[in-house]
């Protein structure tokens, strides 16, 4: 046997794959790779993630159900039944912590969910394309996509896209009799775990390949194929029963979960993102101008680039087969679904253009829940990442040697499209007295403004004292209610000012409050008039004692 064949499944098997997109990832994200202790890979919503992580292996090990919490929004508690734990994620992150620690794991996390999505991809797109190289591609164009990089600041959630994406892989072939559903079901689950976002998406398209199936066919499923359809998804339900069941429950019985979810007016993709580089891509830094208008902020990354635009429109005008029609009909939809319940351009949204997302949120139970429309995007970027691979693959198949220079100029074009600005990290600063507060005894509420309350649920796994207030994935009545009710507490959560004679401490001593903490000088003002001792101070936080 040639020596090349022996190394083949080396350099070219799964594991080999899966480490290439790994050092991609660890060269977008340097320094990450270095300093996997000392910083966190992103920022805002990140601090919220390190804090899933730590709380699902202290409800674990403490026997409680990490679907509530009494250490949030004190002294209730708050049901985490809506917020994104992503279990696929916070599960093997409790193996990983006890190894690692926790900064360490969230950041490990990142650099490897990088990996599964183009891992995933690749698979899948091998499995349509079957030529390796531009399977590669099809992979690193989603992995490392403006949308992929983007949530890479924060929502690890949505960086679980391969197993979305493996879950394609063993529903086409299921439909092709070439697999039974365990694979299909097993996949689903963890796509479902890793957002339900994401679960979301599949039973559009699945409804969207069925269409496809029954119309190129024309015949009906066999007997085999359409059973295994239906144990499938049975499976996924039953195991995610436990999980989805309360959720859906609580939505249509329970008053305190009737707030809306985010405003997908906002969070809608702008048309002109799709074609022009935007705050996330190397060549969009000298066009804020553009960009800056666009709202939505980081969730308003679409860019297409070039190179894939190109490819895309060869595959559509040259190739022309069932197989490009379909994918990119899929892209065109999720495309349309991004933009949201009315066109926007330019920043502007014009109402008087209302989208198929503007019928789906009115009339699909639970959409409202969702609010971002924005999001859709990442599968109009597989789409287009699959019709890429299809496209080159059939470049390559040309006979002339200039087939190699075409693929080769379209892949670097692909390159510095998606060029990424320097990333996001956050340094590990955490002021002294958080470790002396891990050290007070006693069973006690602390009153924590000194940061952004998601960085607030980053320093309670270093203290573990329970907090007023929190930052959860959706908000519920209740402890809305108390936060901006409650006398004291809401002024100072708030930063809203009080006149001496209302300065009444008691209030907090009733909540078992002990201390609290301000990190800004309008927030300091207003507790002083409560007459408080001060216990620590520094240029970044000051602690006031209740009793």
């Amino acid at each position: 046997m040639p020596i090349w064949r022996k190394i083949n499944p080396y350099l070219f098997g799964k594991p080999a794959i899966f480490f290439y997109y790994f050092l991609i990832a660890c060269g977008v994200t340097y320094p990450l790779i270095f300093n996997l202790r000392s910083t966190l890979a992103g920022y805002h919503d990140a601090w919220q993630f390190v804090w899933n992580l730590w709380w699902v292996k202290t409800a674990v090990f403490s026997g409680q159900s990490p679907l509530f919490t009494h250490l949030l929004h004190h002294p209730t508690g708050i049901s985490l039944l809506f917020h994104t734990l992503t279990f696929v994620n916070t599960i093997p992150g409790i193996i990983l912590q006890t190894i690692l620690g926790l900064t360490t794991t969230y950041n490990l996390l990142v650099l490897l969910n990088f990996a599964l999505t183009g891992l995933g991809v690749y698979l899948l797109a091998f499995y349509l394309s079957k030529n390796k190289f531009t399977s590669f591609i099809a992979g690193a164009i989603v992995a490392f996509s403006p949308f992929m990089i983007t949530r890479s600041w924060g929502h690890l959630n949505l960086m679980s896209f391969g197993w979305l994406a493996i879950f394609l892989l063993y529903f086409i072939k299921m439909l092709k009799d070439e697999t039974d559903w365990k694979k299909p079901a097993i996949f689903l689950i963890l796509a479902a775990l890793a957002d339900w976002y994401y679960f979301f998406y599949i039973l559009i398209f699945v409804v969207l390949y069925l269409i496809y199936i029954l119309i190129t066919q024309l015949k009906s499923f066999s007997r085999k194929i359409t059973i295994n359809l239906a144990l499938t998804f049975l499976a996924a339900l039953i195991v995610l029963s436990p999980y989805l069941g309360p959720m859906i429950y609580q939505k249509i019985t329970n008053p305190d979960f009737n707030l809306p979810g985010h405003d997908p007016i906002f969070y809608s993709i702008d048309l002109y993102a799709y074609f022009i580089p935007g705050q996330t891509s190397f060549l969009g830094q000298d066009i804020p101008n553009i960009w800056s208008h666009w709202t939505g902020q980081n969730e308003n990354i679409a860019y297409l680039g070039i190179g894939v635009l190109i490819l895309m429109l060869y595959a559509l005008f040259k190739i022309r087969s069932k197989k490009i029609i379909f994918w990119f009909l899929t892209f065109l939809i999720f495309a349309i679904l991004s933009l949201g319940p009315y066109l926007h351009i330019n920043g502007e949204a014009i109402r008087t253009v209302r989208l198929p997302y503007y019928y789906m949120n009115q009339y699909i139970p639970f959409v409202s829940m969702q609010g971002m429309p924005s999001r859709f995007v990442v599968m109009a970027y597989l789409a287009a990442a699959l019709l890429v691979s299809f496209a080159l693959s059939d470049i390559l198949k040309w006979k002339h040697f200039i087939k190699f220079i075409i693929a080769a100029l379209i892949t670097v074009i692909i390159v510095l499209d998606y060029w990424p600005i320097k990333f996001k990290i956050s340094p590990l600063s955490v002021p002294e007295f958080y470790y002396t507060l891990q050290k007070d005894p006693g069973d006690f509420a602390i009153l924590d403004t000194s940061a952004e309350t998601s960085k607030v649920m980053f320093y309670q796994t270093i203290h573990h004292k329970k907090l007023i207030g929190g930052y959860t994935s959706r908000e519920i009545v209740s402890t809305k209610k108390f936060l901006e009710n409650t006398p004291v507490i809401s002024n100072i959560y708030f930063g809203k000012d009080f006149d001496t004679e209302e300065a009444d401490p008691s209030i907090l001593k009733s909540y078992n409050i002990k201390y609290i903490l301000v990190g800004d000088s309008t927030k300091g003002h207003i507790v002083d008039k409560l007459k408080l001792p001060t216990v620590y101070a520094s240029s970044k936080l000051a602690v006031y004692q209740v009793y």
